[in-house]
């Protein structure tokens, strides 16, 4: 579509964490011990994630651990 907006959906902090860690999602979830179904739930903000789990994706991705906790809060509003 000629001018269309290429703007970022909402509610995709998480994953893009996760993109910028260079890691797909179903990477991602085997190494969270998680469903990639289950994943795409919590980038999408619809389901909650443990404290624990946050931790994890901090390390996994390289991240901050408040980056991490900021980017699930801003998902979670959307």
């Amino acid at each position: 579509m000629p001018g269309a907006s290429k703007a970022r959906p909402l509610g995709n902090a998480l994953a893009e964490l996760r993109i910028t860690a260079e890691l797909s999602s179903a990477a991602a979830a085997e190494n969270l011990e998680i469903g990639e179904g289950n994943l795409c739930d919590i980038e999408c903000g619809t389901v909650q994630a443990s404290t624990q789990l946050l931790a994890n994706m901090a390390r996994l991705y390289h991240a901050s651990p408040l980056l991490v906790v900021k980017a699930y809060l801003a998902d979670r509003r959307v």
